[in-house]
């Protein structure tokens, strides 16, 4: 599976979820531990997730809770019948205000 795909898949989870640890989304997914976080670094780097650490329990240590990053601002710009430009062709059926690519090509349009 592509890295796109994954990183689509690991959006939705969190969204479905509102908030999520970071191994459920690997189980969920089905993806290694190692896999899942070093996309979520990524995805938390680019601002479009927070990742919390947390205690697990005593036995266990720690992990991280993930959350969505909610941006207050979302630009429909050079929309097709209601889709957006960058989405055409995506075979991905995502919620567009959560789109890993849809908000990574949103952030590097040039401000107007």
């Amino acid at each position: 599976m592509s890295e796109d795909l994954i990183i689509s898949a690991i959006i939705s989870e969190i969204d479905k979820n509102g908030e999520i640890l970071q191994k459920d989304i690997a189980k969920n997914l089905e993806i290694s531990n190692a896999r899942c976080s070093k996309l979520l670094i990524k995805l938390e780097k680019e601002g479009l997730i927070t990742r919390e650490r947390v205690r697990m329990n005593k036995s266990r240590g720690y992990g991280y809770l993930v959350k969505l990053v909610k941006k207050s601002v979302f630009r429909p710009l050079l929309s097709e019948n209601g889709r957006f430009a960058v989405c055409i062709g995506c075979i991905v059926d995502c919620n567009p205000p959560n789109c890993a690519s849809l908000n990574k090509w949103i952030k590097n349009l040039p401000d107007s």
